[in-house]
């Protein structure tokens, strides 16, 4: 005997909210439901390039295109851009699955969504791609160009740490959209949040106070060349937007 099961989910866990949502799906259809699923996932990989090395088997054209959609869905709903690290909580073991508590990497980190970005750029969704440095911008990024260890999806600071190559990415990003042909009038956010980056990192590096795996401080190679990097790219968006004397 088949049997169909339907979760709905609501704000604030709202029963009746919920309730309504499972209700619906249900009247639906098992069918119409999967198959709206489907096309949807199937639109959004319908102009995404596969390259030809994963093109050699179908499991690895399988793996290539899960890749994507496992990306594609760490991305927040309602904050867009807001890509989580990863919606897992890696040591498990000793963490109860009972206990509503703020462990694992179901948070937003710069450094994490900068790699994020990186895929969609090279696939040519400038669309996802520049939402994620807007969000960077919008709601990570404070007056001094200081840019927090990580925060929830809707920018309030987790944990404060300062990681000199998370304040560093965001800068890199800008200039890859900007070779991509993206300009500040396109998007929301301008050339004073990446000064405002860069700053701080001339001001306060090369030093960090968290690596690249938040365990230590001092000079780390893996931040300073991030720094390198960010600085480079935002001094050459200087230039191009004629502010020499900060490039």
């Amino acid at each position: 005997v088949a049997t169909t099961v339907a979760l709905g989910f609501a704000r604030n866990a709202d029963t009746a909210a919920a309730l309504g949502e499972a209700v619906g799906a249900l009247t639906r259809g098992y069918e119409t439901v999967r198959g709206a699923y489907v096309d949807s996932w199937e639109s959004f990989l319908s102009d995404k390039p596969i390259p030809a090395s994963a093109r050699e088997t179908t499991a690895l054209e399988r793996q290539y295109k899960a890749s994507l959609m496992g990306l594609r869905a760490v991305e927040d709903k309602t904050f867009l851009g807001a890509g989580i690290a990863s919606p897992s909580v890696p040591w498990g073991e000793a963490v109860s699955a009972e206990e509503s508590k703020g462990y694992g990497y179901n948070f937003v980190w710069a450094r994490d969504l900068y790699q994020v970005f990186t895929v969609f750029e090279a696939v040519g969704d400038l669309e996802t791609a520049t939402a994620a440095l807007e969000y960077v911008y919008d709601y990570q990024q404070d007056d001094r160009g200081f840019i927090p260890q990580n925060t929830y999806i809707n920018g309030k600071t987790r944990w404060g740490g300062e990681q000199i190559d998370n304040i560093s990415f965001p800068q890199v990003m800008a200039y890859q959209l900007r070779e991509k042909g993206v300009t500040f009038d396109e998007v929301d956010y301008g050339f004073s949040n990446v000064r405002a980056s860069a700053d701080y990192v001339a001001r306060n590096g090369p030093a960090t106070a968290q690596e690249r795996w938040e365990e230590e401080a001092g000079y780390s190679p893996s931040s300073i060349a991030a720094e390198i990097a960010g600085l480079a790219c935002a001094a050459s968006i200087g230039l191009d937007e004629g502010h020499d004397a900060d490039a």
